[in-house]
């Protein structure tokens, strides 16, 4: 073996074996054309699929039932989010609501989230891919039936 070859650093012949192509960045949209469902049950098992659930362990996904028995999920990524911070003031004020009338909680999807979730920086989409975006940066996404 040429030890000279591995201990000195030659120049190569031809510059472009290094130069990085320009190239698009990642599509933002599967274009896979799901739109967020009226149905909890829908959303869960497309965000499962989505984001290969149960087998990217990094994923945090819990079930809850508000009073009067809606459905609820969050989803998060471990190491992103504080878990306990979640569990405290989002899913435990959460689970504290009294029963859930719907004429008068949900007349529109703003006056829910505020009084559902009483976090500050919280906001509604009907955009899934938003929602993916968002919890990929470190939030946290509630989806309630």
């Amino acid at each position: 073996m040429d030890f000279k070859k591995l201990l000195f650093f030659k120049e190569t012949e031809t510059k472009s074996d290094f130069v990085l192509e320009n190239r698009q960045s990642y599509p933002k949209s599967t274009d896979d054309g799901f739109k967020i469902s009226s149905k909890i049950n829908v959303n869960e098992e497309y965000v499962k699929k989505r984001l290969n659930y149960p087998k990217n362990n990094d994923i945090i996904i819990k079930d809850f039932t508000i009073k009067g028995e809606r459905k609820c999920f969050s989803i998060a990524i471990e190491g992103m989010v504080n878990s306990q911070l979640i569990d405290d003031a989002i899913i435990e004020p959460m689970l504290k609501l009294p029963y859930i009338n719907d004429e008068k909680i949900f007349t529109s999807k703003d006056a829910a989230a505020k009084k559902l979730i009483s976090h500050f920086s919280s906001s509604t989409t009907e955009d899934i891919e938003l929602v993916f975006e968002e919890v990929n940066f470190g939030s946290c996404a509630v989806f309630v039936d």
